[in-house]
Order: C-alpha cells, then structure tokens, then sequence
C-alpha cells in the first residue's frame, strides 16, 4: 500500500504573499529593537562598574553595587558624573578631561586620606560652604574613623539632597 501525498494547491497570485512579507519584515525590527536595547543596558552596566573602583577590596560586592547605583542615580537625575576610587597607596587623579559636572572621590584608607574634587561649575553651583563641609565634616571625618562605606553612601545622599533642593 502506498501513501500518496496530495500536493496543497499553490496561493492564488496577489493573496497572502504582502502578509508574509510584513510578519517577515515585523519579527526582523523586532529583533533589532531588541539587540538594541540590550546593548545600551550592557553599556549602561559597564558604565556603572567603571563609576566605582575598589583596589583595596575593603567593601562587599552589594556594598559596590549601592554604591554604583547611587553614582548612575546622581547621572541619570542631575548630569553629575561621579568617580569613585578607594586606593591602595597613593590617590591618583584621573587623566583625561574634566566633564563641567563631575564629581571625582578618592579614598586611601591606609593613610586614613580622603579628597572630593568638585569641578568649578559644580561647585559654584553647590555653593563653597557646603562643598567644604561635604569634604571635611562628612567624607575626611568617617574615613578617619575606618568607616569607608558609610562616609561615600552620606557624602552621596548629602549631595543628591542638595541637588534635588537647588533644581
């Protein structure tokens, strides 16, 4: 016995051919949006990480990423890029040109240093006193006392205080 396959008729010209077409043409902007969108969250991810560096291993990885968040939060809200560095041996300055809203925070715990460089038209903005009392009266006086996580999380939420407070 021999099974016959019947052969399906072929579409009438001009019928379903424009709807094949489009679901083709739909699924293939689909996908692009897609890989699109998954490439800006990957870079936006990388531009987390590169927002805090800890060369001490002093902080715990949630401790990173709170502290990664806040940076892109203070980013995405107000424009101010923030860097922060806690250091082995000496603070280095970072090479390369100054953004007009940056906001760069060095740690040396071993020599119980700390430094806050605000770029002159944030810190016009913010005002000298405050910027002042930020560094010294927050940030250098936490570190001295060994509390590295406390002090970045403070001088952070000190100045997106201020900064909701002025805009």
């Amino acid at each position: 016995m021999v099974l016959r396959m019947r052969r399906m008729p072929p579409l009438p010209k001009g019928r379903g051919q424009g709807w094949r077409g489009m679901a083709l043409a739909l699924v293939f902007c689909a996908v692009i949006y897609g890989f699109w969108k998954n490439t800006e969250s990957q870079m936006e991810l990388i531009g987390q990480r590169g927002a805090v560096r800890d060369e001490t291993g002093m902080l715990a990885k949630d401790q990173l990423d709170n502290l990664r968040e806040m940076a892109a939060a203070l980013k995405n809200s107000y424009g101010v890029k923030t860097l922060i560095v806690i250091s082995k041996g000496e603070i280095e300055w970072p090479k390369g040109e100054e953004t007009p809203l940056e906001l760069f925070i060095a740690v040396a715990p071993e020599r119980s240093e700390a430094v806050m460089h605000f770029s002159p038209l944030l810190r016009r903005g913010l005002d000298e006193d405050f910027c002042y009392e930020l560094q010294h009266g927050v940030l250098n006086k936490l570190v001295s006392e060994g509390q590295i996580f406390r002090a970045l999380t403070q001088s952070l939420t000190k100045l997106w205080q201020r900064l909701g407070a002025i805009s």
